[in-house]
């Protein structure tokens, strides 16, 4: 029996971002053959795998209330050297996003402000215990 592997299309979801910071990662996305979907405090309710467009999520019923004051980029279908060059660009270009994290089996289901708040507590932790 074969295996199938699906491959993610290559996308940027960005939470958080100022219209100047948006348009940087739109050149940076662009720059690795990625798409750049900017969300808002509308999209907190939604689950990560239907940000990235996977067939299996729908939309939420639920209506956004929530807001968070986390910056955040969520990696979906990028290979890890393009990785490696979107983190290099955005700190030549002096992007202040201090959350970010890779689309995984384990959170895809979750929610964009689950997600963040657990990536303002990871953050947190590793930048208070050096």
């Amino acid at each position: 029996m074969k295996s199938r592997v699906i491959i993610a299309a290559p996308i940027i979801i960005s939470y958080g971002l100022n219209e100047k910071e948006i348009e940087k990662v739109d050149l940076i996305a662009k720059e690795v053959n990625a798409k750049h979907k900017a969300v808002f405090d509308d999209s907190l309710n939604e689950q990560i795998g239907y940000l990235c467009g996977f067939k299996s999520f729908e939309k939420s019923k639920e209506e956004s209330v929530k807001s968070s004051d986390g910056k955040c980029l969520i990696f979906s279908g990028i290979l890890q050297k393009n990785v490696s060059a979107i983190l290099k660009a955005i700190k030549a270009e002096q992007l202040d996003i201090p959350l970010k994290a890779m689309v995984t089996p384990a959170n895809q289901s979750w929610k964009l402000f689950d997600l963040i708040e657990e990536l303002k507590k990871e953050h947190e932790f590793m930048t208070n215990r050096k």
